[in-house]
């Protein structure tokens, strides 16, 4: 609460002229995790440094939930200055910079920008847009639901375009623009008849509604791309010829209903519609080798691909066995989908497959390897504790993003946890950490930008980090809930504000891990072994900053705790057991009747919660580890 109210303090004087220390932040939308810099206001605007002379408009909410801008009309120029007098020149648009501001009618970018960032002007009530010369990307949505008419005129500088980027919005007054334009000398792109297309009209990239009501494309394309004609609203048809080998995601508006996917195509990313309709009605061609439909589903030929469904996909449902893939989006925003069993067969799932709806998934199977980014975003069924398999080997960025789940374990032999592992998943209470992990990478715990906006004041518990842990990257853990962070081993890095808002570290081995500037900034309390007192405020980055809590000498790992203080109930266990302690639990273990290790977890809390369902009826041993020794006790499963 104290930073929060610092952060907001810090940021009003600047805003305002007065000299202040840099506020040190991650760009949370999801495609900087790697930078660290910080943030000024100048003329009421704020920006982030990007590089030592170089800056990026910033989101003012993410750090100030009721700040609006004091004009409609927005000129950002060249060069700002931070408080120091430290001159900058704007490069780019960041992620959500001004986005859903509908005050904002006009803005006047500067020649200087070579980016615009994902929904940097989304929802705006601008009209028109003059894009520098010199822009190189503009990235996904960056102007969707717009008041923008007419043409767009495209820079010749042009590199890439994302999905969205000019989208519009079948309401009253954002129906978008009606055509793109670029010139014929620019490099990478053309347009014909509005419609932006790579340079050799082999890919459809963007389309907007004033293409009519039939849709008709040259016969050189051989891919459509994601989003390419969903802003399309005028448009009631669409005829692909014989050379379309490739469909991307979305790529239909919503007035189109009816869609025959040709012989000729031979991969599709996803589903082609904008999200799940129950009218939308598919077929493909006879002739076609590559795909089928069966009971409302689209799938490869071979059958483990599942790459969209329709129709009568609702109430509860059961994929059928051999299916190893979900594509992206297949269930996404399926509101009459209550719950799928996933087949056992199940290998992948795909970014936001089960996003934005109310299925339930009881079960992941053991044969699951790979969940893509926000695949449960905005679920609001999905609301307990998820388990997942041992067999899982990687997990996207933002893979548990936006979710609304109450706890995470996740699995020991994960060896890499994502970027944005839970960016903006503000109902998160308990992540279990597997004991092989070795990278944390940048903001993998980090929700700066959800508990600023959200004020959740409930505590997360994330239990200790394994001895296998080799890096933390920067932000990994940034975290204003987190209250305590145990490392089992000593790290070979910790990266800048890698721990900056965790008040309490503890450490159970002697040897200093390397860390850079600010990682544990906000730390007032570090707990180090018995006698390591003086090798860490000896070592580069620690000092005597911090108090130093050294753990007792005399204890031993092994000695032992009176089982009075300890307990385990309910004993015997169903479904779930709670282990109590007076003094924090460092690690649980459980042993089968033959004596063969077949749970282990770390904690740093008195209260630790296990979930045997999965566990075969018999009878266990749990030794249960704290500071002060080890307890065994008798455990039985039914």
């Amino acid at each position: 609460m104290k930073k929060t109210l610092f952060t907001f303090v810090v940021l009003l004087v600047v805003a305002f002229g007065a000299k202040a220390q840099p506020y040190y932040a991650y760009d949370y939308y999801g495609s900087n995790y790697e930078f660290i810099g910080h943030m000024f206001f100048f003329d009421s605007i704020l920006y982030h440094t990007l590089t030592d002379s170089t800056v990026e408009v910033f989101n003012a909410r993410a750090h100030m939930p009721n700040y609006t801008w004091p004009s409609n009309i927005l000129n950002i120029p060249s060069t700002v200055y931070d408080s120091t007098g430290t001159a900058y020149t704007v490069t780019r648009l960041g992620n959500g910079s001004l986005a859903n501001y509908p005050g904002i009618d006009t803005v006047e970018l500067p020649e200087t920008l070579l980016e615009i960032g994902v929904e940097a002007l989304c929802y705006t009530d601008i009209t028109h847009i003059t894009i520098p010369h010199g822009v190189r990307r503009i990235e996904s949505w960056a102007f969707v639901g717009t008041r923008l008419t007419g043409t767009v005129v495209l820079p010749d500088s042009l590199e890439y375009i994302g999905p969205g980027a000019f989208a519009g919005q079948n309401t009253a007054g954002r129906l978008g623009i009606t055509s793109l334009y670029i010139s014929p000398s620019a490099p990478r792109f053309c347009t014909v008849d509005g419609v932006l297309y790579n340079k050799d009209t082999t890919v459809v990239v963007m389309a907007t509604r004033g293409i009519g009501n039939d849709i008709t494309m040259p016969q050189s394309v051989r891919r459509i791309e994601e989003n390419a004609y969903y802003s399309c609203f005028n448009s009631y048809s669409i005829t692909l010829g014989d050379s379309v080998r490739e469909l991307g995601l979305h790529i239909l508006p919503s007035t189109i209903r009816n869609f025959t996917i040709p012989q000729s195509v031979s991969h599709i990313d996803g589903p082609i519609y904008s999200c799940y309709a129950a009218i939308f009605n598919p077929a493909i061609d006879p002739q076609n080798t590559h795909y089928y439909i069966e009971n409302g589903m689209v799938r490869s030929i071979d059958g483990d691909t599942l790459v969209m469904c329709f129709g009568v996909w609702s109430g509860e449902k059961a994929l059928p066995e051999g299916i190893r893939v979900i594509c992206p989006y297949v269930f996404y925003n399926n509101r009459t989908l209550l719950r799928v069993d996933l087949p056992s067969t199940l290998e992948e799932i795909g970014d936001f497959a089960f996003a934005a709806n109310n299925v339930n998934i009881e079960w992941l199977p053991g044969s699951l390897r790979r969940i893509g980014r926000r695949w449960l975003n905005m679920n609001a069924v999905m609301t307990d504790t998820l388990v997942l398999p041992s067999s899982l080997e990687y997990l996207a960025e933002e893979a548990f993003a936006g979710c609304h789940l109450r706890a995470i374990v996740l699995p020991d032999n994960l060896r890499v946890i994502p970027s944005g592992l839970i960016a903006d998943s503000r109902d998160l209470r308990s992540i279990y950490i597997g004991s092989h992990v070795e990278r944390i990478e940048p903001a993998a715990f980090s929700a700066e930008s959800y508990y600023i906006l959200y004020n959740d004041t409930v505590p997360l518990k994330i239990s200790a980090l394994p001895a296998t842990l080799r890096s933390v990257g920067v932000d990994a853990l940034r975290n204003r809930t987190l209250d305590s962070v145990v490392f089992l081993g000593a790290p070979d890095s910790i990266g800048e504000n890698a721990f900056n808002l965790c008040p309490r570290v503890v450490f159970y081995d002697s040897v200093p891990p390397v860390v850079f500037d600010d990682a544990f900034a906000s730390a007032n309390t570090v707990v180090v072994p018995c006698g390591a007192t003086t090798a860490f405020t000896n070592a580069p980055g620690w000092g005597t900053a911090f108090t130093y809590v050294e753990m007792p000498c005399v204890v031993a790992i092994e000695t032992a705790v009176s089982p009075e203080d300890i307990s385990v109930d309910p004993n015997p266990a169903v479904s779930t057991l709670t282990v109590r302690s007076e003094s924090p639990i460092v690690q649980v273990e459980a042993f089968d009747a033959a004596g063969a290790k077949i749970y282990c977890m770390y904690t740093d809390s008195e209260v630790v919660t296990l979930d045997v369902r999965r566990w075969p009826s018999g009878t266990y041993l749990l030794r249960i580890h704290t500071p002060q020794g080890t307890a065994v006790k008798k455990l039985v499963v039914r």
